[in-house]
């Protein structure tokens, strides 16, 4: 049913911008969004649903919560360790 909404299928008359939804024309506004949220951390939809549309997981666990402030921290109170520790990381990760 989201469909023509999803894909912006929309359709001029009038001077104007119609969306069909169902058996419906509404007026389409250019500034029109739609947000969906889930309950579920991984919503299970279909890949035609993925393409269409901008998914994003807002999951958080303590443990990554505790490293982002943490780095947080050490970037504002010893920038020059936070570098090199930035440059560690890189290395690394090019060696892999």
């Amino acid at each position: 049913m989201l469909e023509p909404v999803l894909k912006k299928l929309y359709f001029h008359a009038n001077h104007k911008k119609y969306i069909k939804i169902g058996e419906d024309e509404i007026e389409f506004n250019d500034k029109f969004k739609l947000y969906m949220a889930s309950k579920h951390s991984n919503p299970n939809f279909d890949p035609q649903i993925f393409v269409l549309m901008s998914i994003v997981n807002f999951t958080v666990t303590e443990e990554g919560l505790f490293e982002k402030l943490l780095s947080d921290v050490i970037e504002q109170e010893c920038p020059e360790d936070d570098k090199i520790l930035k440059e560690i990381i890189i290395s690394i990760a090019e060696d892999k």
